[in-house]
């Protein structure tokens, strides 16, 4: 049994969603021996890729401690009372996709380094140096479908700081999302068409319970916050219902 465990840990692909075990990526997570942490060296986050040892893995991540909050933010004509750039957000957004059911994001725990409590995720790996460079996608419709469920999420947490550095893709071209701190405003309009959805994902977020967004995010988010969400999920399963009477065969694929 205890060579069993040790076998998974050290078989652990915590920085590819879609194939990570989301639980014990968590516990490793959460629970990992710091070997050695340094800056990443982007960004203005001031983020800390910290390496771990969980077991006899080895679990690269980055932990994030900023909370800024500043008065006044407007966006394609849209304003918000505060413009915030949080940790927080990193969990809210893991949280979501895992009721969601996409598997985007890298597993997130919230845990203290060193004094400062914040959230750590684990490190996406950038087999595909950035984007637009390495070798095609075989399949570049497929690569494009991928990518409408990147912009379903990013819709949901409206996130407004999705550039080339934040769009990671694996060897399969499926995408990972990562750097979420500055998302969740409360803005309500899409800023990109929306008009092709994940089905099983959309499906889920007909049967999602805002009771359990509340209880799930709530910690994580302002009032205003969770207001903003609630209100894109009417608006998006607007669109997926309106699809759905329109009949539209390209209008979902499955995920």
């Amino acid at each position: 049994m205890i060579f069993e465990i040790l076998l998974a840990a050290a078989a652990l692909s915590c920085g590819a969603p879609a194939k990570a075990e989301a639980k014990q990526c968590e516990e490793a997570l959460r629970e990992g021996r710091i070997a050695s942490s340094r800056e990443v060296g982007q960004g203005v986050s001031g983020a800390l890729r910290i390496d771990l040892r969980f077991a006899e893995a080895e679990v690269p991540a980055v932990f994030k401690s900023t909370d800024t909050h500043v008065p006044g933010y407007a966006f394609h004509r849209e304003k918000a009372a505060t413009f915030r750039d949080s940790w927080k957000h990193e969990i809210a957004a893991y949280q979501l996709d895992q009721l969601l059911g996409l598997r985007l994001v890298p597993p997130t725990v919230e845990r203290k380094i060193s004094g400062k409590r914040g959230s750590l995720q684990a490190w996406a790996d950038r087999p595909l140096t950035r984007f637009g460079q390495g070798p095609p996608p075989a399949d570049p419709s497929l690569a494009e479908t991928y990518l409408h469920a990147q912009r379903f999420f990013d819709y949901l947490i409206f996130n407004t700081d999705r550039h080339a550095r934040n769009v990671v893709f694996g060897n399969d071209w499926r995408p990972v999302a990562i750097d979420q701190s500055i998302s969740f405003h409360p803005f309500k309009r899409p800023y990109r068409p929306l008009y092709r959805f994940p089905r099983g994902p959309a499906e889920a977020l007909e049967r999602l319970d805002p009771r359990v967004i509340q209880e799930r995010l709530g910690r994580y988010l302002e009032k205003d916050e969770i207001e903003g969400l609630l209100e894109r999920r009417t608006r998006l399963l607007a669109l997926v219902r309106a699809a759905r009477a329109e009949g539209r065969p390209d209008a979902f694929f499955d995920w």
